[in-house]
């Protein structure tokens, strides 16, 4: 009686969390240590064909979008198509150009939640000669406690069994927020993957399932006897033998096996049971797009992918996706390599480069930059109406601070001899002297003053 009674309690005592996930076998098996950095690459990455064109489809992309680089020097920016730094973004190292490492880069910042820059700047310079991504697993972080928080002590970087320790001032390390514990304690980045780790043990699982299905399934029916008489163990083991033969298999599939005697036909296939595991997989897989942001229908969903739904469904993952990740990694890059430009080439602080994305070649997005271009177009015409009306400069800027929101200073700069009133500047200095007086007088004093201004 006291067994029954103690195994009761185990299993009704709720409060003994181990106790009760070990009787169910919730311990073990659903969740993934952070620590194990393989874990995104090795389980996740290369064996679920969904996470790998997941991440694949975004890094992929994300490649193809150019980098801009400007430099800006007060209120002029200019583009910048030569130089050092030019070169060195667009073939960051002998072995790869900016596209190679960009899709490296996102894939491990998609995969692993991580990403560290590691530029080669030559002994004797400021400026890096060659940029390096190193690989994300193969990185542990020593933290030190400063004021109150973690910050990196040094970075060991173990490859080919050596370990290499790296100062913090040589890695720029991009990451995911990880708001746990051991984020906090380790500073790593959260893994998406990590995060989504039953729904990928769920795909995995699925597509384990559905192979073996699929595998041993074969034929979809039989023919069999119907007399009476039962097969002896040795006739039982070979009509086995020959059904195994004969009838199992995916080149089996959908056959009818016929039989010498007098038969009737049975039908075989999935049970419900077999059938909900392969239509689980949608579901999981819808899970996993909500993880990256992307609509399932970009990858074959049969319930989301009608024709009305690509197109927003394409500029959603550009939109949700791909820019915003890549942002992120562009920003990263310029501290770790821009900013050491910036900081050599500009001692003055009055100049500095930087990156903008050229989206202008993304299709999707085209339809909405028309439609901004159009709004900037009717504002434009509009502040040009404003500043030809034949009042005084102060109702000038009272109607552009009113109508389009403008602050005082843009509206006076508009207003200003460089502005639109220069239209007049220039008419009077291709007049004679005479002629310009003459036009002069025919002025308001304000607007004799705008001139002068």
């Amino acid at each position: 009686m006291s067994y029954w009674s103690n195994l009761y309690d185990s299993l009704t005592d709720f409060k003994s969390s181990s106790t009760t996930s070990s009787v169910f076998g919730f311990e073990k098996g659903y969740s993934i240590n952070q620590s194990n950095k393989d874990y995104a690459y090795d389980e996740a990455f290369a064996k679920s064909s969904d996470v790998y064109a997941i991440t694949n489809k975004i890094a992929r992309n994300a490649k193809t979008v150019p980098w801009l680089l400007k430099k800006k020097t007060g209120d002029k920016i200019e583009l910048i198509e030569n130089g050092p730094l030019y070169d060195l973004i667009n073939t960051p190292n002998p072995q790869e150009t900016r596209e190679d490492q960009t899709e490296k880069g996102l894939l491990n910042y998609l995969l692993s939640g991580n990403v560290y820059f590691n530029p080669l700047v030559p002994v004797g310079f400021t400026t890096p000669s060659e940029s390096h991504l190193l690989f994300t697993q193969l990185i542990t972080i020593v933290s030190r406690f400063e004021g109150k928080t973690n910050v990196p002590h040094k970075y060991i970087y173990n490859i080919n069994n050596r370990d290499i320790d790296i100062i913090p001032e040589e890695v720029t390390h991009l990451k995911y927020t990880n708001p746990t514990k051991y984020g906090i304690d380790t500073l790593y980045g959260l893994s998406p993957l990590v995060a989504g780790y039953l729904t990928v043990k769920g795909l995995n699982n699925n597509q384990t399932a559905s192979a073996s299905i699929l595998e041993n399934l074969g034929a979809s029916g039989i023919l069999s006897n119907e007399s009476e008489d039962f097969l002896t163990p040795k006739e039982k083991e070979r009509q086995q033998s020959i059904l195994d033969n004969d009838l199992t298999g995916p080149t089996k599939f959908g056959k009818i096996a016929q039989s010498l005697a007098k038969v009737k036909f049975t039908r075989l296939g999935l049970d419900p049971t077999q059938l909900k595991i392969i239509e689980d997989k949608v579901l999981k897989m819808r899970d996993l797009c909500n993880i990256y942001d992307i609509s399932s229908s970009l990858f074959n969903d049969p319930a989301n992918r009608i024709q009305s739904n690509l197109t927003p469904a394409d500029k959603m993952f550009w939109r949700n996706a791909v820019i915003p990740n890549l942002r992120s990694y562009i920003s990263a890059y310029e501290v770790a390599i821009v900013d050491k430009y910036n900081k050599s080439e500009f001692k003055n602080g009055k100049s500095r480069y930087f990156l903008e994305l050229d989206l202008s070649g993304i299709e999707a997005l085209q339809a909405d930059q028309k439609k901004e271009a159009e709004k900037d177009k009717i504002v434009v015409d509009g502040i040009n109406v404003i500043v030809d009306m034949p009042i005084s400069t102060q109702g000038k800027i009272s109607l552009l601070m009113e109508q389009y929101d403008l602050p005082l200073t843009s509206a006076e700069t508009l207003l200003s001899p460089e502005g639109s009133t220069n239209k007049i500047l220039e008419i009077l200095k291709s007049l004679s002297p005479l002629l310009a007086n003459k036009l002069i007088e025919s002025l308001s004093t304000e607007e004799v003053r705008a001139l002068l201004r």
